[in-house]
């Protein structure tokens, strides 16, 4: 294959890599946005365990002593959580996680606090409202009927949001093997993404085993260890990924002198890097910075790829017209009469 054919082929290679390089960053999108509105729709059910599990309590200690009506704030902590409640599912039904964890930190978290305080100090009181010892036990009884109800609530949203976060294992694992995949093909180095899909696959797995034997108390040591895990594996893989497009095309750059745009890759990436690495803590903000630094060095590449791209069109249009002129050159000869 001559040199004008290469260099064609080669730059249907870096429009494929440009196109790879567009999509970064969100995951198997659909996909994780129905993820993401489960995810959201299992927390509500989790915190509506609370509140029902409250009102339950407030409902019994009512029911058991009438005359507290009208000496505690019960019946108005149970109709605030309860327009608590109606305020997180406008967020649900929008899936607006963001909106959802504001509302959560406040008012509802101080609204829960508040009636659990109540609660705590009325049981604790709860002889002054003159009730017989019979009555104190079959109030202890169905207090004991109501906590393993509520164990019960909560320990079902717990099992379902396990089958979430596995279905959104199984969405990594389907979208990273499709980018692995890809970029080997157009020689891409993919070994730390490979073995970062290795370790999602060891993580569903694990939680597969979990599911299976139901063990409540190590699946909520896994829920609660979750988010932290996939902040970390979405920004590193992302950062190999962009590394692996920048090792693909650095010479190019080098060539069509682009290394600004390198640098400003290298410089993104390395400020994510701060931040990716297994057991770092994200405090608020941080992983937005993090995906801001990542979406930034994506910005960067595609306009790196196709600044390189138009280089390498360029030359092959000059190749081809400098062929072409070749061809049609011809030096002028005198001409040759007849008999001449």
């Amino acid at each position: 294959m001559d040199k004008f054919w290469m260099d064609k082929f080669w730059i249907l290679g870096l429009a494929l890599m440009l196109a790879l390089a567009t999509t970064v960053a969100v995951h198997a999108q659909t996909d994780d946005n129905n993820t993401a509105a489960q995810a959201l729709n299992v927390r509500y059910d989790n915190l509506a365990c609370k509140v029902n599990f409250t009102d339950k309590q407030i409902d019994l200690l009512i029911g058991y002593a009438p005359e507290m009506m009208n000496s505690t704030n019960l019946s108005s902590d149970k109709g605030t959580l309860n327009d608590d409640l109606a305020g997180l599912k406008v967020f649900v039904d929008d899936t607006n996680k963001t909106g959802f964890d504001n509302y959560v930190n406040s008012p509802f978290r101080q609204d829960l606090q508040k009636a659990t305080l109540d609660l705590t100090s009325i049981k604790k009181n709860f002889k002054k409202y003159n009730v017989s010892n019979d009555t104190k036990v079959a109030f202890v009884n169905d207090l004991k009927t109501l906590n393993q109800q509520y164990a019960d609530c909560v320990n079902d949203k717990e099992i379902k949001m396990g089958k979430v976060m596995q279905t959104h294992l199984e969405n990594w694992d389907k979208y990273w093997t499709d980018i692995i995949s890809k970029m080997s093909k157009n020689g891409i180095n993919t070994t730390e993404m490979e073995n970062l899909k290795a370790d999602i696959e060891a993580k569903n797995l694990q939680l597969q085993a979990l599911l299976q034997t139901q063990n409540i108390t190590q699946l909520k040591t896994y829920i609660g260890n979750y988010r932290q895990d996939s902040m970390h594996y979405a920004a590193r893989f992302e950062t190999e990924r962009l590394k692996g497009y920048k090792g693909r095309l650095e010479g190019e750059a080098t060539k069509y002198n682009m290394t600004t745009l390198i640098a400003d890759i290298d410089s993104k990436i390395a400020t994510a890097n701060n931040y990716t690495q297994p057991g770092h803590k994200y405090n608020e903000g941080e992983f937005k910075n993090v995906w801001n630094n990542i979406q930034g060095a994506n910005k960067d590449m595609k306009e790196l790829s196709q600044g390189v791209l138009n280089e390498r069109k360029q030359e092959l249009k000059d190749m081809k017209l400098r062929g072409n002129n070749r061809t049609t050159a011809r030096p002028n000869m005198p001409s040759r009469g007849v008999g001449k």
